[in-house]
């Protein structure tokens, strides 16, 4: 995707749209593969666009991640 595209988006179509891609960049991870590294942009442009919006989107979060055992 663009930075235009994603700038034209609403704010519910940038949920979506993020929600999706951070699922198959998990999946990716849960399957040891390393992932897209088009997906990694898109997802950074779509944090820096939710940011200029001042949005907040879900994080990220990977299996086990922050845990100690």
């Amino acid at each position: 995707m663009t930075r235009q595209e994603i700038a034209n988006m609403s704010d519910v179509g940038l949920c979506l749209r993020y929600e999706a891609t951070a699922n198959k960049l998990a999946a990716d991870w849960r399957r040891g593969a390393p992932g897209r590294l088009v997906d990694v942009y898109d997802v950074a442009l779509m944090r820096l666009e939710a940011d200029i919006r001042s949005m907040a989107l879900a994080p990220v979060s990977l299996p086990n991640q922050g845990k100690l055992f």
